[in-house]
């Protein structure tokens, strides 16, 4: 028989007694606590991530501003970022995780202001969620971004000599003057004397004048009391030892196929070619012999560029009337450039004209040499970029870059920008 005051004794006993009460509070408490530690570490390694996603963004505005410096593309500008950003331990990020803009779209940059500009840079990365996904399925949306600024003592040049060693890469000689109108003068060659003055008569007039080398600044003359220097700078000091310039046209071009055996047409030229009157638009392939427009001669054409092969080289002559402009369409190939020779094509181009003469766009020789002379008067918006250049003779050149140029189709030659992460 039950003895029921032993078992509410016993009940009382039981109620009263503490023992295992902690084990008891753990077991309650355990999920939660191991919870949340899980949930801090998970709140850590997404912070971990979204700053590293923000460095990614740094370093690939950076990039696509260096590259914009260079004269590239929206395009290649977007492909250098992508690769810093593939190397920053996000190789599985595509194009379609970064998105470049120029100007930004957003923030205190979005009007950069005269002389400068600047590019903005976003990455979004989806990230997993970890044990939080025992209560939502939806993933992260990481993001940064990031805004580089060029600014400072950049500017542009419209003269630009490539080669790496030469004295006098770029040179002036005779007794003219040439006046660079709002653009700079440019040297790749780390020779002394990379830009060289031959002479003591002749005048170089420009913005500034940079080399890898140095500057050559020529004899100061005084006569009756007023001085007047060979070497005239709207900045303080020419820029000496200076990184080189990208060249902006490199494997930017292709040669158009053409056939001599089957004899020269309108658009091929055999042997050399001498033309006269209006020159029809389009892409003019001079094989060989020389490009040559005589005394006197009235030569016209828009919308034109001549490619220069076989050892192809121009001779203009300097009482001749010459106005050619290049391509300027957006989705025209050979957009902004007149003349091309392209690399290994090693001839000397002597271009003269009278001081009615102009040039719009882009005289490109990487490999060959560059002589322009002096022809009285404006010469429209050329861009001379080629192995060497010398200014020759005895009349003033002037070279215009100015806000009238913009839409010559030329790609800029950005030149000693302070590129800065700004955002």
């Amino acid at each position: 028989m039950i003895d029921r005051q032993k078992w509410r004794l016993r009940l009382k006993r039981f109620a009263r007694d503490e023992q295992g009460v902690t084990a008891i509070y753990i077991g309650l408490t355990s999920t939660v606590l191991i919870g949340g530690l899980a949930l801090a570490s998970e709140s850590g390694f997404l912070y971990q991530q979204q700053r590293k996603l923000q460095h990614a963004a740094d370093v690939a505005a950076y990039a696509a501003g260096t590259r914009k410096a260079a004269g590239e593309n929206a395009a290649k500008q977007k492909t250098a970022a992508l690769g810093v950003v593939q190397k920053s331990d996000f190789s599985t990020l595509t194009t379609s995780n970064i998105m470049l803009n120029d100007p930004p779209t957003s923030g205190s940059y979005t009007s950069p202001g005269t002389g400068k500009w600047a590019i903005e840079v976003t990455l979004e990365k989806t990230q997993p969620r970890l044990l939080s996904s025992i209560f939502v399925n939806t993933p992260y949306t990481l993001r940064g971004r990031a805004v580089v600024l060029s600014e400072g003592s950049g500017g542009t040049a419209c003269v630009l000599g490539l080669n790496s060693t030469k004295v006098g890469a770029v040179t002036v000689s005779g007794n003219g003057t040439v006046t660079l109108d709002k653009c700079e003068v440019a040297s790749n060659s780390d020779a002394t004397n990379s830009f060289d003055f031959v002479g003591a008569s002749g005048i170089m007039k420009a913005s500034c004048a940079r080399a890898v080398g140095t500057v050559d600044p020529g004899k100061t003359e005084v006569k009756k009391g007023i001085e007047t220097k060979q070497l005239q700078l709207d900045c303080k000091n020419p820029l000496e030892n200076a990184a080189a310039i990208t060249d902006p046209y490199a494997n930017k071009f292709s040669v158009p196929s053409y056939n001599c055996n089957a004899g020269s047409t309108t658009y091929v030229h055999c042997g050399g070619w001498t033309p006269t009157g209006t020159i029809p638009s389009g892409v003019h392939v001079i094989s060989g012999g020389k490009f040559k427009i005589n005394s006197n001669a009235l030569v016209s054409g828009s919308g034109v560029t001549f490619v220069l092969v076989d050892g192809a080289e121009v001779e203009f002559n300097g009482t001749a009337t010459i106005n050619l402009t290049a391509p300027t369409a957006d989705n025209d190939p050979y957009k902004g450039l007149l003349f091309w020779a392209p690399n290994g094509q090693t001839q000397t181009h002597v271009l003269n004209g009278n001081n009615a003469s102009k040039f719009n766009g882009a005289i490109y020789a990487p490999s060959g040499k560059l002589h322009w002379n002096g022809n009285g008067g404006e010469t429209g918006c050329p861009q001379l970029v080629a192995d060497t250049i010398e200014f020759q003779g005895s009349n003033n050149t002037y070279i215009k870059i100015d806000g009238s140029c913009a839409n010559n189709g030329t790609t800029p030659i950005y030149t000693g920008s302070k590129l800065s992460l700004v955002e």
